[in-house]
């Protein structure tokens, strides 16, 4: 004759199926995740105010450094000059 499950792995059991219940509901409430591009291709074509924006963005950083370069070196030519004869 089989024995009766004690009332604690009853408890248990009872225990285990409450924190898998709430588990399914945490997981079933979370947002979707935006999809992450890991590969050019797969990015979506940026419209073209965004376009036209990271144009902008992009020419301004390159004359900024060039701007950089040309004062710093403009700054050495001269630093050298000063020792000159």
């Amino acid at each position: 004759m089989p024995r009766p499950k004690p009332i604690h792995d009853e408890l248990a059991a009872t225990k285990l199926a409450i924190e898998k219940a709430k588990l399914a509901k945490l997981e079933k409430d979370l947002p979707k995740a935006s999809p992450h591009f890991t590969r050019y291709e797969d990015m979506p074509a940026p419209d073209p105010e965004a376009r036209a924006r990271f144009h902008a963005r992009l020419s301004a950083m390159m004359e900024d450094m060039e701007a950089r370069e040309a004062q710093e070196k403009r700054d050495w030519y001269l630093s050298i000059t000063a020792f000159a004869p």
